[in-house]
């Protein structure tokens, strides 16, 4: 055959659509034009060159031309690099698959073909193992990189040689599985996991495989293969892996690829599944290698590490006794059980991460954890050391944190000394995080404590308690200190106090630490010496270090020589001394100002810098108590010592020091007889900078408060004139407006104090920052209650500054507004007994009642109802607009109303009027019966207050009425009159004998809706005038008295460990959710193609394009993707970027084909699925639907709808579902096209579901019917 006839051959041949009609066309060639046919191929090939991909046809046509045994001599070699060099240019999994699917055509070119692979695998692994630069293979040589890479598109195409169906033949023999094994080593480790993956899947099927041996035999394509026995798959895949795995380098399991885990995953399947034992498991580095992927790994290495675990107890035929697992083979199936156990717990905490469901489980793990739990102690320390990550959120962290302390408290957790390396390693870092010690701070008048810190130094102490080795305890004590030190500032500092707390009480009691030695008492030096804690904590840290040594039987001369410990020692002496360091004495005292002033010329000031500030203030303190002063000299002693104070920045010493001698009584004294000259101006300007500068430092230091407040209640009573001299009363309203509360590092400083009181009894917290900031408030208070007639003036300007906000604020108010407070109103109240002349009367009351139509908070309405009260109580010929002002609600809010009615009831005994009395209870008797609420709650709750002052005051008009004994009878036999006052509405108030200085600060009214910490209390005032006695103060008389102790509900000391519910494990182990599961066959790599596994499980497509909902779509999306179905057809992409769809379709939007669909084309699209072999199913209430699940046709109401005939309600396996809108359902147009339509019997009288819902019972319903066979 010429060339050209060749040719036009080979175009024929190539056209045909099959390879029946290929072999039809060649049968009708003889061998001469064959192989000219053979010749044409291959000269279009090399024409091609090494630039081409392969052409699947040409090669389907080559194979089958190459039939003869000279053949195989002249093309196959060829024929291979042809394949193997066009394979690594094809990209798409589909091309690759249809060019090793042709190779498989030819049992005798595979078999070379695969040997060369194999060949090539073999070279490249001895290159590496050997550590070689260059690789020589036929004649040629390549550099390992290069080489590497030609490998790598082999192992590809024999990758896609297992993705082929079993019935096909595969080349597979235990030898490709060693080399492949081998190359895990190599940086093509992740193609080749791929390959072994494939291999692994396949195997799991009977399968068919090419005999690579025999090549005397002639091709033979029936005799060429065989199916793979059982033996023989045992012998393919043994222990060669774990070989591979305990060789490689610890990085190799740390990286973020899964897929050598997905290899092992499947290997121990592998082995599972034919009964092998594995060699590896006796191995500790078997079980560490699983154990720290748990803990540390993502997601999905996480499953397949868990599958390990399950499938490895399965492959021991001996006991396991290693560090990190325990098996008895004869009670396997308990420790398998077990096991199963920790993975649902693992998954659930761990992995799924619902809060609900990980506090649900908190009993299984505890009982998990008992003394007769069969898991190793390891397994529970990594679940819970990967709960605790900070990979975790917070909430989930919280609630494992927060059980572990739990369990660890209880006291029959004897084996809690089996979790120290899980305490430092994984329970520390979360343990030691700020926000749980500042969150669960807690400040009172009678203790500040941590709840987090006591738990923390309470589980600490229980570990070391419940070790029995001395050595052991040694360790842990190390572990701690080092966890600290090695931490430094990525630990919250205070916790560090707690820890050291925590270990001290676990090592008193016992003579564990008389093991110590002096590498541990260098690391106690380490930690006392570290930066960052503030000074109470840094003394406290300080002690417990000296009491750990102190303890010790190390002998004194070996402590002396550590390094550091001389200082810890001289540390502790300076603690145990009764005065601090700073307050010595004067080198030399001065007997004068002009004395001391030469002096601090001499010294160029150097005599009160640093630590001498505070003895050059005694000493001048001293000489102001003995001598007049010059203003002048005065002013330079004064000057000179501020301007030191602010060199220091103020530290606490001198802030402290400051107050009382800026504001000696001598200093105002000078101040407010000096005259006009400009040196004596100076002094009043430097202590006006003093008392303004002070003030901004007491906002930000509150400890300082009680020191300021006491010296200028002292200063005020003893100098009155210098409020108008100094701005005294702008620091009053300043404080008043916004009284500072203690900050959070301030509290840790009270808490660390009760703590060191406790080792050095004078080292409380007075010691450091003298009294709390409520003892400043009661100087402020008492200063106001106290002012002399004189002055006034400065109360009354003060009370209009108070005012004004609450006078001018505009609607809508805010129910809690940032700038106010009940301190702001409790000064108003006392300041209205004095500073409200006649002539302002009215103003005021106008400005309160706009207060009190606008106010919305309850606790504020009740002072501005008192407040109000006070006003007519001194001015009662203002009380007659109180029943003006109740005939005019047509539009009132009812808050105000009920608020009229109480200052109404209120005002009635003072007023003492029979006819006031009785108008007002003609009103309560329409109000009572009102609509709305307030109004009659409040009329019905004061009704009998006046009734029962009528019958005191012996009334008639009012108690002969018998109406109104009728309706007060009535209203005393209501539950709610009889009930304890819960709220402040109905809180008992007289407005007269109720005004003292106890029931303003600490009434009921301040623990009710929601209870409110007063400011200050009873005691305090009663300490401040201890203290006017001891130091022979006289104060003018109070205008409010103090009044009797009430009695005051105190919460109890709040527990250490909060139980939370459902955390005891029930006799029987209930049930807890395990909501997004998995199933470790879910984990297996599916055989076959790419293409193949990426169809959907269930034939069923959901058609919802007329459906307009986004909400609607996305729970269809997630009801689509959760059962698998093929498709779901909405009338609008855009509308899967909609928040209302993403809502509701979670992420199922992302694992499932969506595509668009517009209603009018949706009557020709359902046509053409027809002709595909769908049945299509409309889900519609019809006359014609069938009951869904119904086999027969029939319908319970054929009666009632004429007799006529039904569709069946079942659903055919291959079917498209179509689903109406929510209103209209399915249009005549689709319903036209439609196969049959179902309905979901209902029993109630809503005879439609929501569409998700209906699609949800629809969907089960296929899959009750199908499941089985998919």
């Amino acid at each position: 055959m010429d060339n050209e006839g060749a040719l036009t051959r080979l175009r024929d041949i190539l056209q045909c659509s099959d390879d029946p009609e290929v072999d039809l066309v060649l049968s009708q060639h003889n061998a001469a034009s064959r192989d000219a046919l053979l010749e044409l191929i291959w000269s279009h090939i090399e024409q091609q060159g090494s630039q081409g991909n392969v052409d699947t046809r040409i090669l389907r046509l080559c194979l089958k031309l190459l039939s003869e045994p000279q053949h195989r001599i002249r093309y196959f070699p060829r024929l291979c690099t042809y394949v193997l060099d066009g394979f690594p240019k094809e990209l798409g999994h589909d091309r690759l698959y249809h060019i090793v699917e042709a190779c498989m055509t030819n049992a005798l070119f595979a078999r070379d073909l695969f040997d060369e692979i194999f060949a090539q695998m073999r070279l490249l692994n001895d290159a590496l193992t050997a550590k070689a630069e260059t690789i020589v293979d036929q004649d040629k040589a390549y550099s390992v990189e290069v080489y590497a890479a030609k490998v790598g598109g082999c192992l590809n195409l024999l990758k896609t040689s297992y993705w082929l169906p079993p019935q096909t033949l595969h080349y597979i023999t235990p030898e490709s599985v060693q080399i492949l094994v081998g190359l895990c080593r190599s940086d093509l480790s992740d193609v080749v996991h791929d390959v072994l993956s494939a291999l692994l899947a396949l195997l799991r099927r009977d399968v068919k495989i090419l005999h690579p041996y025999d090549r005397s035999q002639p091709p033979c394509m029936i005799s060429d293969h065989r199916l793979v026995a059982s033996g023989y798959r045992r012998t393919l895949i043994a222990q060669q892996l774990w070989d591979m795995l305990k060789d490689l380098p610890d990085t190799a399991f740390t990286t973020n690829s899964s897929l050598l885990f997905r290899t092992w995953f499947q290997w121990t399947s592998h082995m599972r599944e034919s009964d092998q034992e594995l060699k590896g498991v006796y191995d500790p580095n078997y079980w560490d290698r699983i154990r720290i992927r748990l803990l540390g790994g993502f997601g999905e290495q996480r499953k397949y590490c868990l599958g390990i675990l399950s499938h490895s107890l399965s492959l021991a035929r001996h006991d396991i006794d290693t560090p990190f697992m325990q098996l008895r083979v004869n009670n396997r199936q308990a420790f398998v059980k077990a096991y199963g156990e920790f993975s649902n717990l693992f998954e659930t905490i761990v992995l799924d991460r619902y809060a609900n469901q990980v506090q649900a489980c908190l009993p299984e793990l505890t009982s998990l954890l008992g003394p007769e739990s069969l898991i190793a102690p390891v397994w529970v320390q990594t679940l819970l050391s990967a709960a605790l990550s900070s990979k975790t959120q917070d909430g989930i962290r919280k609630i494992m944190g927060q059980w572990f302390m739990r369990f660890a408290m209880d006291s029959r957790s004897a084996s809690i000394a089996e979790y120290a390396t899980f305490f430092v390693e994984g329970f520390l870092p979360w343990a030691t995080q700020g926000s749980l010690f500042t969150s669960t701070l807690i400040s009172n008048r009678e203790h500040t404590d941590c709840t987090h810190g006591e738990n923390l130094a309470g589980v600490t102490s229980k570990i070391v308690k419940a070790m029995t080795n001395a050595s052991g305890k040694r360790r842990f004590l190390n572990d701690v200190l080092r966890s600290i030190i090695e931490r430094g500032g990525k630990i919250f500092q205070h916790s560090i106090v707690y820890l050291l707390d925590g270990l001290l009480e676990g090592f008193t009691g016992s003579n564990s630490l008389a093991h110590l030695q002096s590498s541990d008492v260098q690391i106690l030096v380490e930690v006392s010496r570290l930066r960052g804690l503030p000074e109470v904590a840094s003394d406290l840290c300080t002690t417990y270090c000296t009491e750990f040594c102190r303890q010790s039987s190390i002998e004194p001369e070996i402590l002396r020589v550590v390094p550091g410990y001389g200082v810890l020692e001289m540390k502790l002496i300076l603690l145990r001394e009764s005065q601090d360091p700073d307050r010595v004495s004067f080198a030399t005292p001065s007997p004068s100002l002009n004395d001391f002033l030469q002096q601090l010329n001499v010294t160029h000031h150097k005599a009160i810098q640093n630590n001498l500030f505070v003895p050059a203030c005694d000493i001048v303190t001293q000489i102001l108590t003995d001598h007049d002063p010059d203003a002048r000299e005065l002013h330079l002693v004064l000057e000179a010592l501020w301007d030191e104070a602010e060199r220091q920045e103020f530290r606490r010493l001198v802030a402290l020091k400051v107050p009382s001698l800026f504001l000696h009584p001598t200093c105002l004294r000078t101040v407010v007889q000096i005259r006009d000259s400009e040196e004596e101006k100076d002094l009043k300007r430097l202590l006006r900078e003093v008392v303004g500068q002070l003030g901004n430092l007491a906002v930000a230091r509150v400890y300082l408060l009680s020191r300021l407040f006491e010296t200028i209640r002292t200063a005020c009573v003893t100098c009155p004139r210098i409020l108008h001299i100094l701005p005294i009363p702008d620091l009053l309203l300043k404080f008043i407006q916004v009284p500072p509360l203690p900050k959070t590092e301030f509290l840790f400083e009270a808490a660390a104090a009760k703590k060191l009181q406790q080792y050095l009894p004078h080292r409380n917290y007075s010691f450091y920052y003298g009294k709390r900031e409520w003892h400043a408030y009661a100087s402020l208070v008492d200063l106001l209650v106290r002012l002399p007639d004189h002055e006034l003036a400065v109360a009354k300007q003060l009370l209009r500054d108070l005012v004004e906000p609450w006078r001018t604020q505009k609607a809508p108010i805010l129910v809690v507004s940032k700038w106010k407070n009940a301190f702001q109103l409790q000064i108003t109240l006392l300041l209205t007994e004095f500073a409200i002349p006649e002539t302002d009367a009215k103003w005021y009351l106008d400005a309160f009642q706009y207060a009190l139509v606008v106010e919305p908070w309850p606790r504020f309405r009740f002072l501005l109802e008192w407040i109000i009260c006070r006003i007519y109580i001194r001015y009662s010929q203002h009380t007659e607009r109180l029943l003006l002002d109740l005939s005019n609600t047509e539009d009132a809010d009812p808050r105000y109303i009920a608020s009229l009615i109480k200052l109404a009831v209120l005002c009635a005994p003072f007023l003492d009027s029979e006819d006031f009395a009785l108008q007002l209870l003609l009103k309560l008797i329409p109000f009572s019966a009102s609509q709305k609420v307030h109004i009659r709650h409040e009329s019905q709750w004061c009704f009998p207050i006046v009734w029962q002052l009528a019958e005191q005051r012996k009334w008639a008009s009012i108690v002969d009425n018998p109406a109104f004994k009728v309706l007060n009878d009535h209203i005393r036999q209501l539950d709610r009159y009889s009930a304890y006052p819960s709220t402040i509405r109905t809180l008992h108030l007289d407005a007269v004998k109720d005004f003292t200085l106890t029931n303003i600060f600490q009434g009921d009214y301040l623990r009710v809706e929601p209870p409110e910490r007063g400011i200050v209390a009873r005691e305090d005032f009663l300490d401040l005038w201890r203290e006017d006695v001891r130091h022979g103060l006289q104060v003018p008389t109070s205008r409010v008295p103090l009044g009797s102790p009430i009695s005051i509900r105190v919460n109890p000391t709040p527990t250490k460990i909060e139980h939370s519910k459902n955390t005891t494990a029930s006799e029987d182990g209930g049930p807890y959710q395990t909501k997004s599961g998995f199933d470790f066959e879910s984990l297996m790599s599916a055989s076959g193609s790419p293409s193949g596994r990426q169809k959907r499980p269930s034939p069923v497509i959901l058609v919802a394009s007329l459906i307009d909902n986004p909400t609607n779509l996305g729970g269809l999306s997630r009801i689509s993707e959760s059962f698998g179905l093929e498709a779901l057809y909405i009338d609008s992409l855009s509308k899967t970027r909609s928040n209302e769809f993403q809502g509701t379709a979670v992420t199922s939007h992302k694992h499932l084909p969506i595509k668009e669909l517009k209603p009018a084309a949706t009557p020709d699209f359902l046509v053409s699925l027809k002709r595909e072999g769908y049945t299509v199913v409309a889900v519609e209430q019809t006359d014609r639907s069938g009951i869904l699940g119904d086999e027969t046709g029939t319908h319970e109401n054929a009666n009632a709808r004429g007799g006529k005939q039904y569709n069946v309600g079942t659903l055919p396996k291959k079917c498209v579902l179509v689903l109406g809108s929510e209103k209209g359902g399915v249009t005549p147009e689709v319903l036209a096209v439609v196969d049959r339509c179902v309905e979901i019997r209902t029993v109630g009288f809503t005879r439609s579901l929501n569409v998700q819902t209906a699609a949800g019972i629809v969907v089960y319903e296929w899959w009750r019917e199908w499941g089985k066979q998919v």
